[in-house]
């Protein structure tokens, strides 16, 4: 792993790794490699991230502040903490047929699902959830669940 990081970036190619928790690559045995070949860091919430993420990131105080002060609002927004050549608090607002094709949340995957069937396609299911023309609250904090 250590080798491809860096043959990756010594020719000018691009790598994306991608963790559940920051834990995952700070525990690595391959995370200063790939750490010292990394440019860009985006970070979601994340609960219980300690000094560790912030020495291993090599994040001065006020941008580890920032990077714990990182929320996410189901159905509304999500924030994250970029870090590359500008250092940035984002926040990504999904419209409803984005948030309804994207969302990872098992219940609301369970009733897109059956709204697909319902409708007979999955464009028909996302249209009828995002512009709420059913009557059953299916997206969590969802227009049609006035949040």
């Amino acid at each position: 792993i250590k080798e491809l990081y860096r043959t990756i970036r010594k020719h000018n190619g691009s790598i994306q790794t991608i963790t559940q928790h920051p834990n995952d690559l700070i525990n690595s045995p391959h995370r200063d490699a790939i750490l010292a070949n990394t440019s860009f860091l985006f970070m979601l919430e994340q609960k219980g991230v300690g000094t560790e993420a912030r020495d291993a990131f090599g994040l001065n105080p006020r941008e580890h502040y920032v990077m714990q002060q990182i929320r996410m609002k189901k159905g509304q927004y999500s924030e994250l903490f970029f870090k590359g050549p500008y250092k940035r608090q984002v926040r990504v607002l999904a419209d409803p047929y984005s948030y309804v094709l994207y969302t990872t949340d098992p219940d609301e995957k369970v009733q897109r699902a059956k709204l697909t069937a319902k409708y007979g396609s999955l464009q028909k299911a996302v249209d009828a959830i995002a512009e709420g023309s059913f009557q059953e609250p299916i997206l969590k904090g969802g227009k049609n669940h006035g949040a």
